[in-house]
């Protein structure tokens, strides 16, 4: 929609949520002019647009805008994302309550609405350039990112236990339930996917005592490189991470092994070094290289259970596209 004579009732309210937002930081206050909505390319699970906004005067700014409630879910994931992992305030309360209390590069925190009788779950972002990590050709960009990440793990260790913030728990309870949901799925499929899962579920116990024995801080859940912007015009470009839909509290590892997976063994290596390396030692993380790879290969197990728990006859987006039940019988043999 452009200007007023476009909107819609619907368009209205959103109108009226836009206009709260205020003028560019520093800008005078104005009335808002006109108003441009369009889909971003970066949305995964919900919906993701960019707004463009004019001011009188000619002032202007770009806000990201996500619904966040059930009808902000995008088709696919309508269909195939978990109840269990799915709240419509988790992410707004992230941004509200912890992020934008440290100021850690992650997108700033303009409005947000919550309603939950009419279903609305409105969270307003800035809009952040970069370029997806996953496109980065530069090492030192993902090392980087796993110095941010070490980063943030440290700083958020103390928000993991917040009442006021739906964070998902990585408990005992939350790691077998997607080996549960993995090996109901699998009973459609064919006998060979049944009896690896059952070998794995077998000695998956010791997968879960070693997760839930780790340090818990705030961690993203799904820490994959197309959920990080960066900066390659300098060394020291912005780092920014998006779609908290499901932080929890959990060990440091998990994101990791996310941003890890499918990396080269070169970049691979690069990237726990600096992790490591930035990491206190009374960190969230502090050990030696080989607890932590230890520690990496349970999370990466857990991991491929989770997408392999996530829906029946569903696939990963081809940015996470793997062979899950592969990686996890690999994983396994390797700490059996």
């Amino acid at each position: 929609m452009t200007g007023r004579k476009a909107r819609s009732p619907g368009d209205g309210d959103l109108w009226a949520a836009l206009e709260g937002l205020g003028p560019p930081a520093g800008g005078a206050p104005s009335a808002l002019e006109s108003v441009d909505r369009r889909a971003s390319p970066f949305a995964s699970s919900a919906r993701l647009e960019e707004v463009h906004l004019v001011y009188e005067g000619g002032t202007h700014r770009s806000v990201m805008f996500k619904p966040l409630g059930a009808r902000g879910l995008l088709p696919a994931a309508r269909l195939a994302k978990p109840r269990f992992v799915h709240d419509p305030a988790r992410e707004i309360a992230v941004y509200r309550r912890i992020l934008d209390r440290h100021r850690l590069g992650t997108p700033r925190h303009l409005g947000s609405i919550v309603e939950p009788r009419r279903g609305r779950y409105w969270l307003f972002l800035e809009h952040v350039p970069g370029m997806q990590l996953r496109w980065a050709t530069d090492d030192g960009s993902w090392e980087r990112t796993a110095t941010w990440l070490a980063t943030l793990h440290t700083t958020l260790r103390g928000e993991r236990d917040r009442g006021d913030v739906p964070l998902l728990v990585h408990d005992r309870a939350f790691h077998m339930r997607w080996l549960t949901r993995a090996r109901r799925f699998s009973a459609t499929a064919d006998p060979s996917r049944t009896k690896r899962l059952a070998w794995i579920g077998s000695g998956y116990h010791r997968v879960v005592d070693l997760l839930v024995s780790l340090p818990r801080t705030v961690v993203h859940g799904q820490f994959y490189p197309s959920n990080v912007l960066v900066d390659e015009a300098s060394p020291s470009g912005r780092i920014c991470a998006l779609d908290w839909e499901v932080a929890g509290a959990g060990p440091a590892v998990t994101d990791l092994a996310a941003l890890t997976a499918g990396a080269p063994a070169h970049r691979r290596q690069a990237m726990v070094d600096a992790y490591l390396a930035a990491t206190p030692a009374d960190g969230p993380l502090s050990s030696s290289r080989a607890d932590l790879e230890l520690a990496l290969t349970h999370a990466r197990l857990a991991q491929a259970i989770q997408w392999l728990g996530w829906a029946a006859a569903w696939s990963a987006p081809p940015e996470q596209a793997n062979d899950w039940l592969a990686e996890a019988v690999d994983l396994f043999e390797r700490i059996r």
